[in-house]
């Protein structure tokens, strides 16, 4: 950041936001979580982009859903023998 320079940036709910319109047409949708590297795992960043300022998970919370992930698996795969 700039010496001297303020920026204000606010985190919005998406539900309270002016900005997001409500889809009601059921459809799916690709979207993805972006974590960046850091000795602080639990470290999160501030990424703007087409207008929105949105963050980043930490690499710690990546671990622990893919650990998450596996388990559940795991379980359904136990369930169906």
């Amino acid at each position: 950041m700039l010496k001297g320079v303020k920026v204000y940036k606010y985190r919005w709910l998406s539900s309270i936001c002016e900005m997001f319109e409500c889809e009601r047409e059921k459809k799916s949708e690709v979207y993805y979580h972006i974590g960046l590297e850091d000795e602080d795992e639990k470290r999160k960043y501030g990424i703007w982009s087409n207008g929105i300022l949105t963050e980043t998970i930490s690499m710690e919370e990546i671990r622990r859903e893919e650990i998450l992930r596996r388990k559940c698996k795991e379980r359904s795969e136990k369930c169906r023998e």
